[in-house]
């Protein structure tokens, strides 16, 4: 069976003040990934919020290259996150949305990642950005291939109450991304939850999935619910595919953290990668069997 090296960036999501820090933060997570023999490397969910003060950077072109309190009852936390969910339903938060879907961000982060990935010949999966299309909204991830061209992009299906009060609509495309060697599924975060779209993406061809998530937690040590939180898990052995998820992890801003629960799963639900170290940036890496390809 073919295998693959991949590469989950469990990635602290630090603010970058202009578009050549933002290159250079990611350039070194980049660059051990593919030392490391990574051929396909993919970051968390909301990576756009690391450049959304950023400037945009002019002389992108010329950018130098080379730079190297506790909780322990679930049942309590379970009832406090349905009613914040609740809450955060009914608000009407679009100013947020709009804010984050600006232009100069999805923009920032094509330019970086395509240089990233022809630099470094790795295949890229890009985390997600808020992106504003036509027709509205999306949490959108892009995936790049090893020559830095845009293979394609998909949009988060399963919002969260939160982007449904920023004006986030859900994506509706269950199918691969193609690069030159893989036909890759990429869903976001909560779309693992959702049984069916899931099987639909493996039957229209994903030879394994990548699902970059972010875990936001209101303070760190906050409980996690491995049965609710590890859905990889069950869909990994439901679909016989293997499954890497990435998490954001550390202090975004105060009041925004993410703990962290990277995790690589293979086709029979074993775990062949994952977080101890749920807060800290690390990047973890494990040889994943394939799918064959329908074509």
């Amino acid at each position: 069976m073919e295998k693959v090296k991949v590469a989950a960036v469990q990635m602290n999501l630090v603010q970058c003040t202009s578009e050549k820090d933002f290159f250079e933060v990611l350039d070194k997570l980049v660059y051990e990934s593919a030392q490391n023999g990574a051929k396909i490397v993919s970051f968390p969910e909301d990576l756009g919020f690391c450049v959304a003060w950023a400037k945009e950077s002019f002389r992108i072109n010329n950018i130098m290259f080379g730079i190297e309190p506790e909780f322990n009852s679930l049942t309590f936390k379970n009832k406090i996150e349905q009613f914040a969910n609740w809450i955060v339903s009914k608000l009407n938060l679009k100013f947020m949305g709009e804010w984050l879907s600006q232009k100069r961000i999805s923009d920032i982060i094509k330019r970086v990642f395509k240089k990233l990935a022809k630099k470094h010949g790795v295949v890229i999966i890009s985390g997600t950005v808020y992106e504003r299309k036509i027709d509205g909204i999306y949490n959108t991830c892009y995936v790049f291939d090893y020559d830095g061209k845009l293979a394609g992009s998909y949009d988060k299906h399963k919002l969260v109450p939160l982007e449904i009060a920023w004006g986030v609509k859900p994506g509706f495309k269950p199918y691969p991304i193609y690069t030159k060697d893989y036909d890759i599924g990429v869903v976001i975060c909560y779309d693992l939850d959702d049984t069916n779209w899931i099987n639909e993406i493996v039957r229209n061809g994903a030879q394994m999935i990548f699902a970059p998530s972010g875990g936001w937690r209101p303070y760190p040590d906050y409980p996690f619910d491995a049965e609710k939180e590890s859905p990889q898990l069950k869909r990994s052995v439901e679909n016989k595919i293997s499954i890497v998820k990435p998490y954001c992890c550390g202090w975004l801003f105060p009041g925004l953290y993410f703990q962290g629960h990277t995790q690589i799963v293979d086709m029979n639900g074993e775990i062949l990668a994952e977080s101890v170290d749920w807060g800290q940036e690390k990047i973890f890496y494990a040889e994943i069997p394939l799918k064959k390809k329908l074509y």
